[in-house]
């Protein structure tokens, strides 16, 4: 389904359009090998990420959610951090799996472990991630969902090789593998951002 369909549906249900800007990955982290990169805007953070009574760093810790899969279905599980999560962190620990602890709790990931972020393409609300490898459905959730319960992210592009780009909204394209509606975080007391139209330097 491409993004001007996302965000036909995203209107007719009344979410509004983020206006969130992204930005390139940097290098380290989850191994990120950036060639030609077109990047407008500043790089994201969590802005939806909760944060623990204490009223931030100085005081608690910021809490972001990552989604794996548990009993068959994908399910989220909440991690801490000093700091915002920023775009990079989310998706590196997504890539890295669950923790001793999460597997513990039945917790899996689809995703295997030597996946690299090739590739990012952004501009304005088009964000596109190119990966060293072909995702399946199941992975793209993880990567889809994870991202959009975090950032105010629109629809999400995923691409291998000079395939064409395919988008992705968590809770409109993945409710059969068990994604929720609307509420990707547990935290946030709104609902996710919506897509946007299809315009994207990648395409």
């Amino acid at each position: 389904m491409s993004a001007t369909q996302h965000a036909r549906r995203a209107r007719r249900r009344g979410l509004a359009s983020a206006a969130g800007a992204a930005a390139l990955l940097a290098t380290a982290g989850c191994g990120i090998e950036s060639t030609g990169v077109q990047v407008v805007g500043a790089q994201p953070v969590a802005q939806g990420a909760g944060v623990l009574p204490g009223g931030g760093p100085s005081g608690g810790a910021y809490t972001y959610y990552l989604y794996f899969f548990q009993n068959g279905h994908l399910a989220s599980t909440k991690r801490s951090a000093t700091g915002q999560a920023s775009q990079q962190d989310i998706l590196d620990a997504v890539i890295q799996g669950p923790t001793k602890a999460e597997l513990a709790q039945g917790y899996t990931s689809e995703i295997p472990t030597g996946l690299k972020v090739v590739d990012l393409t952004a501009q304005g609300e088009a964000w596109l991630y190119q990966f060293s490898d072909e995702l399946t459905m199941e992975e793209r959730a993880q990567v889809v969902c994870s991202i959009q319960a975090n950032l105010q992210a629109p629809s999400v592009g995923t691409v291998y090789g000079d395939n064409k780009p395919t988008w992705y909204i968590c809770w409109d394209d993945f409710q059969d593998l068990g994604a929720p509606a609307y509420n990707l975080n547990p935290d946030q007391s709104g609902t996710p951002s919506a897509s946007t139209d299809e315009a994207s330097p990648a395409q």
